[in-house]
């Protein structure tokens, strides 16, 4: 028998790609300031940002993995606390 079966399948691409999106972003007048004299600053002359918005792009890359790791000590309080008691009440500062 030589029995041919075809699946088509719809996968959505946009989650993979690096297609940009303009957004409306409102950040503190002082923040701004400070971003741009960074870059102005520190990495004038440099390839390794090439805008404000290509600076903050990267810097929320960056931070996403640290700030999951956050919100699950947030949502988690009890558990945290109970860390933080542990390593702070050692025999080594008890008395």
């Amino acid at each position: 028998d030589n029995d041919v079966f075809f699946h088509v399948i719809t996968i959505d691409t946009s989650l993979y790609t690096d297609k940009t999106e303009k957004i409306n972003v409102t950040m503190p007048i002082l923040l701004i300031r400070q971003i741009d004299d960074f870059l102005k600053d520190k990495v004038h002359n440099s390839n390794l940002f090439s805008s404000r918005s290509d600076y903050i792009t990267k810097s929320c890359k960056q931070y996403l993995s640290y700030a999951n790791h956050l919100a699950a000590i947030y949502n988690n309080e009890s558990r945290f606390t109970a860390v933080r008691y542990k390593q702070s009440n050692t025999t080594d500062n008890c008395c």
